[in-house]
């Protein structure tokens, strides 16, 4: 009971959930700011916001596939390859600006990633190294600029470099789901538990 109340004395004092506006507004102001905090309900609502940009991409890709097998069956009935061109043209084009959108938001992604570390009393060291090392892997893994995986004999590299990726991305998110600490931390004052209402957690536990 006594549990009970504190907790619903804590959820009054709590201020309120960030709202996707306002962590949309918030993700570009701070393109380059590695500073502060950032709660959790800012991160997932730009990460919910990040998959509804990379949607209309995954859609037009099934599309391009469909046409393209429609453009194979017609150049072999006809033998008129202009559609074919016309579809890988435009599957390149979409390809590069996937790309662009992709390192358009790499800088803010970190950022936030960063911020988000902060708010749970972790330092930028860790995600930064995490998140440098998934892109590089993924870059490797997906574009295989030495043309490495094609021989046979690094196959299991390729396998052993997604796995790694997977564990990175389950160890982020570990982390990136705890709790915001409650006070001021050297990283700023809690965006979700303000020091006028809180006491720093730190501080508590050093008591």
């Amino acid at each position: 009971m006594i549990c009970r109340e504190k907790h619903h004395e804590e959820l009054r004092y709590m201020t309120p959930s960030t709202t996707f506006g306002e962590a949309f507004k918030s993700y570009w102001k701070n393109y380059f700011n590695f500073k502060g905090r950032a709660r959790r309900s800012e991160f997932w609502w730009m990460v919910l916001g990040n998959f509804f940009m990379v949607i209309p991409f995954l859609a037009f890709y099934l599309i391009v596939i469909v046409l393209t097998i429609l453009s194979i069956m017609a150049l072999i009935t006809t033998l008129n390859f202009i559609p074919l061109l016309i579809i890988g043209l435009i599957f390149h084009a979409t390809k590069y600006v996937c790309l662009g959108y992709v390192v358009l938001t790499f800088i803010p992604n970190l950022s936030l990633l960063i911020r988000r570390f902060h708010d749970i009393g972790r330092s930028s060291i860790c995600p930064l190294v995490l998140y440098v090392t998934y892109f590089i892997i993924s870059y490797i893994v997906i574009f295989d600029p030495l043309n490495y995986f094609e021989k046979a004999n690094f196959e299991i590299l390729k396998h052993v470099l997604i796995l790694m990726t997977i564990a990175i991305v389950i160890f982020l998110i570990a982390f990136i789901s705890l709790d915001s600490k409650k006070g001021c931390n050297k990283y700023g004052d809690s965006p979700k538990y303000p020091s006028s209402q809180y006491e720093d957690e730190d501080k508590i536990r050093l008591i």
